[in-house]
């Protein structure tokens, strides 16, 4: 395969090059018109991040929630990617001076909420709700939802919702009729399940629960709403094969409700769904083409759950988490960890809503540290793209705006 690239130095904050590549294949030769502007250093850690979640919080503010040295955090940034606030530890230190925090630290006072997942999404103006799945020692893990206040740039509560298995990493929620929905693997049961738990949005005490369980094994699972829709994407292992589903949330305990989406080899798909028109976009990992290396692939439900059109393969993301994805005006946009030289890296895609990609992948590297987490939120079609970096022995999170042209 011929490879044709180019390759610019962006000079800042990287004491090494970090280099921007536009590389395509031999399915599209042209090169991605994408700039990258100036980089800003979100935070710096004594260790490389573990999780990663960006979500828009209004038209001029994104938020960051990571986790690193035992902990996690949360920081805003605006539109150029500039940090607004200090980095802000979800522990019950960060109460405000008023607030009261519900808590379970009085029966486990050295815990510290490092994550392994992280999920968001906002319940009011000032409130965001924050669920993390985290190490809890004993091979265990321990899911946790916290009520961040971004005017007090405070936390106000904590709750336990739950627990699994030593081999769980992914958590999923969602806010759907005013209620928060969250979901988690349990990799203590045998075969997996997938449990659902809805909080009060408030109080985040548990008003209900639910389990996806099949005779095979079950991931998952994604969780996203679009107005009055919801929707469940998740798996199960059949046989050589894994049939991903999405299943509308008001019917997931209705028998035979789910609508296959696709059919793949990768027994977890680390789904990610955004609103999209009236139903859903959705992003997910699998490895059909026999390569051994993990490629995404996109397509758009409907608000029933039903697979619209055909999905489309986009790009290589074989790092150790899932695609990204975000909607512009004009294009939706994709961000990967990839592989290439030995080296994990940041893909970045547009395409449309058909999954035709418009030029080639354009690329965030570094080379003498890997990229590991990426998310991603547009205005427009300005991206502002935020990565964790690992260095070794230390790491960053970092953000800045892409640009770009139209296709020629």
């Amino acid at each position: 395969m011929v490879l044709r690239y180019t390759i610019s130095v962006l000079f800042g904050w990287f004491g090494v090059c970090c280099m921007i590549l536009s590389i395509s294949g031999c399915e599209q030769r042209e090169q991605q018109s994408c700039r990258m502007a100036n980089e800003y250093v979100v935070a710096k850690n004594e260790s490389a991040p573990g999780a990663l979640e960006v979500m828009r919080l209004d038209p001029d503010r994104i938020a960051v929630f990571w986790s690193a040295d035992g902990t996690s955090f949360f920081s805003l940034i605006n539109n150029d990617g500039i940090p607004q606030t200090k980095p802000l530890e979800l522990s019950p230190k960060a109460q405000a001076p008023t607030g009261e925090t519900k808590t379970f630290w009085s029966k486990h006072k050295q815990y510290r909420l490092n994550a392994v997942s992280i999920s968001a999404s906002r319940i009011s103006d000032d409130q965001l709700a924050v669920s993390l799945l985290c190490l809890a020692g004993d091979n265990a893990t321990a899911v946790f939802s916290v009520r961040v206040n971004v005017r007090t740039h405070s936390v106000e509560r904590i709750a336990r919702v739950g627990t699994s298995g030593l081999y769980a990493r992914h958590i999923s929620q969602m806010v759907h009729q005013g209620k928060l929905v969250v979901g988690w693997p349990d990799t203590t049961h045998t075969p997996q399940q997938v449990r659902i738990a809805v909080l009060n949005a408030q109080t985040l005490d548990e008003i209900s629960s639910s389990v996806i369980a099949q005779k095979e094994a079950v991931f998952g699972p994604t969780l996203q709403s679009n107005g009055n829709a919801a929707v469940v994407l998740w798996s199960k292992v059949a046989g050589k094969t894994v049939p991903l589903f999405a299943t509308p949330y008001d019917k997931l305990e209705t028998p035979d409700s789910e609508q296959l989406v696709d059919t793949l080899e990768l027994f977890h798909a680390d789904a990610h769904a955004v609103p999209y028109r009236k139903g859903f976009a959705v992003v997910y990992r699998d490895n059909r083409d026999g390569d051994r290396t993990e490629e995404f692939y996109f397509t758009v439900i409907d608000a029933t759950g039903k697979k619209r059109q055909a999905a489309e393969r986009i790009s290589r993301a074989d790092g150790p988490q899932g695609p990204k994805l975000s909607v512009g005006d004009e294009f939706l946009f994709s961000a990967a960890i990839r592989s290439y030289n030995n080296n994990y890296l940041v893909g970045f895609n547009r395409f449309s809503s058909s999954g035709t990609k418009t030029g080639g992948e354009f690329q965030v590297y570094a080379d003498k540290c890997d990229f590991t987490r990426a998310g991603i939120a547009t205005s427009g079609d300005k991206v502002v793209l935020v990565y964790a970096e690992n260095a070794g022995s230390s790491g960053r999170i970092l953000a800045s705006t892409i640009t770009c042209g139209k296709k020629k």
